[in-house]
């Protein structure tokens, strides 16, 4: 019997003691601060990351490859080619693609 009473005298014990201690605010403004600091550097962190994927593309010809590789998948769309791979792979892409921009729509928080 005992056991069973125990931890409702501590919760109710904790509970008429408590005290509130004055911390004028600080709690708050810590709370207010950590978000916006997080979301700056993971901004940060995007841009970053986006600046040396476009260097990194350019460097090493992606603008060549991606120019020829569209020719090549314009044509065969056009001439209803529809077992070549190139135009597989690109109508894969495009479709996960959609996926994971209407997925992040549906799930974004601001909405």
């Amino acid at each position: 019997m005992n056991q069973h009473n125990e931890p409702d005298s501590v919760a109710r014990f904790l509970r008429e003691n408590r005290r509130e201690v004055a911390d004028n605010g600080f709690t708050e403004k810590v709370m207010e601060r950590l978000p916006r600091r997080y979301e700056q550097l993971a901004t940060l962190i995007r841009w970053i990351g986006g600046v040396a994927a476009v260097i990194l593309f350019i460097i090493l010809g992606g603008m060549e490859w991606l120019v020829a590789s569209g020719e090549h998948i314009w044509h065969s769309f056009c001439a209803q080619q529809w077992g070549d791979p190139q135009l597989h792979a690109f109508l894969t892409l495009l479709a996960g693609l959609a996926i994971v921009g209407l997925s992040n729509l549906l799930l974004h928080d601001d909405c």
